[in-house]
């Protein structure tokens, strides 16, 4: 019944904690330190706890998407709280309570957060019928409200963003400062980080509905495209799963069966090619960092794509290094989307912290004041 879904989960604890380092240095560690992370995406709900930093992942579970958001984010929520034995729970068994909660969600989103109406919510543009106008954010502070975990800092932002700042931090992308994070699935998204901070404006980015030409066979086939607002005018409707699956006449599901000399990888990799060489016209990353289902071929995708850029880009902008450290996977693999919810979290208490040494500055300032007088 609404409101009493039981869903079933995957409580993994065949991951082992990271070393504390876990590739950073011993300062990117701190001590106590627990964060939650919520990503949302259209097909499933991933949530995980983390301690140290965002790549520690010690507990974790999936939950189908559904139709019904607020049933499904008080799952999430309850499943970070309730207590667990292992990794989950303290020595004494008790729930091992966030000190804050990152919220990587599809969308698109309202993520200005000057519009108290809309904050948090899912636009009424997604695609996801039932999740129109939910109130993703709100439900999860409320939830943890009502659980009395307060104060927990609370990161909110679009499922491509989160990955990205992830990137730019913990991602081993040298000195770089801006990211684009790009993942190729069920859609295209792109998240864009400049100097550590995701790029929002009106909205936020929605790079991967991007307008390119088509390419020669797609247009003598005729090929539709699938996106359901653009059709074969952008870059989802020609890449993802969907389309991919739309010009072999077989189903998404069967993809990983299309062997690596089918010519659509290299008809995909000229798509790819041309997002990153409009992203580095645009927004001039340091690096673009390639996520989702398409990257389980790397392998075959990178090289191509790297030939395809070079190629497309024809000598005009040097993007400031080799285009095989440019354009690069993701080191996280899967985990990109989760990682990305907790270094929401991460940053979220950080900037809590500020606020309240800002507030306790201003009431020492204050007293002093008063005790001149």
């Amino acid at each position: 019944s609404r409101g009493r879904l039981s869903f079933p989960n995957i409580f993994d604890r065949t991951m082992a904690p990271a070393p504390v380092a876990n590739g950073h240095a011993a300062e990117d560690w701190e001590e106590g330190l627990v964060l939650a992370g919520i990503e949302g995406g259209g097909t499933s709900f991933a949530v995980a706890l983390a301690r140290g930093c965002p790549t520690n992942i010690v507990a974790r579970a999936r939950f189908p998407t559904g139709e019904d958001p607020a049933a499904l984010l008080r799952l999430v929520t309850n499943w970070i709280l309730r207590p667990e034995a292992g990794a989950h729970a303290t020595a004494d068994g008790s729930a091992l309570v966030p000190h804050g909660v990152g919220v990587a969600c599809f969308g698109p989103l309202h993520l200005d957060a000057e519009q108290a109406a809309t904050y948090g919510r899912v636009t009424v543009g997604s695609p996801k019928v039932a999740w129109r106008l939910a109130d993703v954010r709100g439900t999860v502070v409320r939830a943890l409200a009502e659980a009395k975990v307060t104060p927990c800092a609370i990161g909110f932002d679009t499922d491509v963003n989160g990955p990205a700042v992830a990137e730019a931090r913990w991602g081993g992308h040298g000195d770089a400062k801006s990211v684009a994070y790009v993942t190729v699935g069920t859609g295209v998204g792109v998240g864009i980080v400049c100097d550590g901070k995701p790029v929002h404006g009106a909205g936020h980015p929605e790079a991967g509905h991007m307008a390119v030409p088509l390419e020669a066979e797609d247009y003598k086939s005729g090929f539709k495209g699938v996106c359901p607002f653009h059709g074969a005018q952008c870059v989802e409707g020609l890449v993802c799963m969907g389309a991919i699956a739309a010009r072999l006449g077989v189903s998404p599901d069967t993809l990983a069966s299309v062997p690596d000399s089918d010519p659509v990888w290299d008809l995909v990799a000229r798509y790819m090619a041309r997002l990153c060489v409009n992203l580095v016209l645009t927004v001039a990353p340091h690096a673009i960092v390639l996520g989702g289902g398409l990257m389980n071929r790397h392998a075959i995708m990178l090289p191509l794509i790297h030939s395809h850029f070079k190629a497309q880009m024809a000598g005009y902008v040097d993007p400031g290094r080799p285009v095989e450290e440019l354009i690069v996977r993701s080191r996280f693999g899967s985990d990109s989307g989760i990682v990305g919810a907790l270094e929401l979290a991460r940053l979220a208490v950080l900037r809590q912290r500020a606020g309240q040494a800002q507030d306790s500055k201003k009431r020492k300032a204050c007293e002093l004041l008063q005790e001149e007088n």
